[in-house]
């Protein structure tokens, strides 16, 4: 009168022993009723980790879903303000470096236009479903540009440091629901600016290269930090 009930093998944590219980609790004792019921165990078994494998991708689905639309309005206005920031802090330029002030913002009329590219390619229907991925270009575009900037005004002995924090923090508003993608633009973020630093044709400053260094990097590691604790509560509340 034994039957098999998926729910038995759900894919919790089992081992073998763990089945053997549940079987001699339904009558089975003997090694030839095991062997005899073995397959259907086994078939039982991979129901049931197909059944919660399936359930675990539709949720994946949906939360993914919700995700993008709640952070399509949140890149778009980024996009619009950053773009904003970047041509009214071009003013910083004359004060702190008035030599290169043509030059840098040259730079800052480029990302400005790729950030405007980035905000019309968000109306995309395609890439709507995308919309990490953009936002990982967009911070990448400017946050980037800032390491070319220091760069272009002393490497180490560079100030812009600070705008690259501001982006990094940028990075955290909007995307606290995946925190590799965070890591993973923190890393490219960082060696920009180690090459910015280490290659710039300038007296070297150690001083405020390890200052500059302690900043991007504790910005970095507290944004993916926070990203992952935001990413847990917001998946559980979901």
């Amino acid at each position: 009168s034994f039957e098999l009930n998926e729910d038995h093998f759900r894919p919790s944590p089992m081992s073998l022993l763990t089945s053997l219980r549940v079987l001699r609790k339904a009558g089975m004792d003997s090694l030839l009723d095991f062997l005899v019921f073995l397959p259907a165990i086994a078939v039982a078994h991979l129901r049931g980790r197909w059944r919660y494998s399936e359930k675990r991708r539709i949720v994946l689905d949906e939360y993914s879903q919700l995700v993008n639309r709640v952070m399509i309005p949140h890149v778009r206005i980024v996009a619009v303000a950053g773009t904003m920031l970047i041509l009214i802090s071009s003013r910083l330029d004359h004060w702190l470096y008035p030599l290169q002030e043509k030059r840098l913002f040259e730079i800052r009329l480029w990302v400005c236009a790729a950030s405007a590219l980035l905000w019309a390619i968000s109306y995309l229907p395609k890439v709507k479903n995308r919309i990490i991925w953009l936002y990982d270009g967009l911070i990448l575009v400017v946050a980037l540009s800032f390491c070319f900037m220091v760069y272009c005004t002393g490497g180490s002995s560079s100030r812009y440091y600070e705008a690259i924090d501001l982006v990094i923090l940028s990075m955290l508003v909007v995307n606290n629901f995946y925190y590799k993608h965070n890591l993973l633009c923190g890393l490219i973020i960082l060696s920009g600016f180690l090459i910015g630093s280490l290659l710039a044709p300038s007296p070297w400053n150690m001083t405020n290269f390890l200052t500059a260094l302690f900043f991007v990097v504790s910005t970095i590691f507290f944004a993916v930090l926070l990203t992952n604790f935001y990413s847990y509560a917001h998946f559980q509340e979901f």
